[in-house]
């Protein structure tokens, strides 16, 4: 049987993760190349969004649903209007993970991007890890606030691990997984 691959044209791949795990990294070089491939797409990073969009959030549990909702409803708009959207946010609790699958159901594709705390600790591009672990911030997701475990049953997750992984090497994967899910790349 032959299945017929979709495109990711009005599609809405959300990349979320630790601190450090490879979420941003990963989203701009799929943005880069569905971009070359003439592809309309819009990138969401949670750095950027905060800065223009949110910055009167803070940490809290209630202030990431909420940054994380707005977010949704930008990515909704954008993904109705056929543009793939490219969103790459830490997303740490099960309920904004629902959420999102409740408000964007099957253009939703939700890409764990999978690091130990240890590794992630050890990358710390934005010094956060760093900064937690002194006590001069609180609220880091997989240290000092909840990452909740991702529950599989509840939407398509494709798992990327990268640990230990070159970029180039966790790209591939992240690439040979949606075309194994009838993505069209």
């Amino acid at each position: 049987m032959v299945t017929e691959k979709v495109s990711l044209k009005g599609k809405v791949i959300w990349f979320f993760g630790m601190c450090g795990a490879g979420k941003t990294t990963l989203a701009d070089l799929l943005a880069k190349e569905l971009k070359e491939k003439g592809h309309k797409v819009e990138r969401l990073d949670g750095d950027i969004v905060r800065k223009a969009l949110c910055k009167e959030l803070g940490f809290s549990k209630e202030d990431v649903f909420e940054n994380i909702r707005r977010v949704c409803y930008v990515a909704d708009i954008l993904s109705q209007n056929d543009i793939t959207v490219i969103a790459s946010f830490i997303t740490p609790h099960k309920a904004n993970r629902l959420y999102l699958k409740t408000k964007l159901g099957s253009r939703l594709i939700l890409v764990h991007v999978m690091t130990s705390v240890e590794e992630c600790i050890k990358r710390d591009p934005k010094l956060l890890w760093k900064k937690a672990l002194n006590g001069v911030i609180t609220n880091l997701a997989g240290l000092d606030a909840p990452f909740d475990p991702v529950d599989h049953s509840s939407g398509f997750t494709i798992d990327v691990p990268t640990s230990k992984r070159s970029v180039e090497d966790t790209y591939g994967t992240l690439i040979e997984l949606l075309r194994f899910w009838y993505y069209e790349i």
